[in-house]
């Protein structure tokens, strides 16, 4: 599995509650913790994280920028049920924006 995670431009390893592994052409990926959050229905967030991940990576080019996106998008994802996780992209940016 190493072999098809060195040869990709980026690969990512999400690792729930333990956060993300980013590789970036190299065997030890980096590490991104997950953001604290109260579980309430896991369904769904691999889904919102790959989209995230996709959606802001495609913008920035930013692999690590993108990593801390879908995170944040993850997160709020199973702090509810269903569809009502799923968190607008607004609410993602001001988690994110520095206080």
């Amino acid at each position: 599995m190493l072999d098809l995670i060195t040869a990709a431009p980026c690969a990512v390893v999400t690792l729930t509650q333990h956060g993300t592994l980013l590789y970036q052409g190299k065997i030890k990926g980096e590490h991104f913790l997950a953001r604290p959050t109260k579980v309430v229905d896991p369904t769904g967030a691999g889904d919102v994280f790959a989209a995230a991940f996709l959606i802001r990576l495609f913008e920035t080019g930013d692999p690590k920028q993108a990593c801390e996106f879908a995170i944040v998008a993850a997160s709020l994802t199973i702090e509810k049920p269903g569809l009502e996780g799923i968190p607008t992209r607004y609410r993602v940016e001001e988690i994110l924006s520095p206080k």
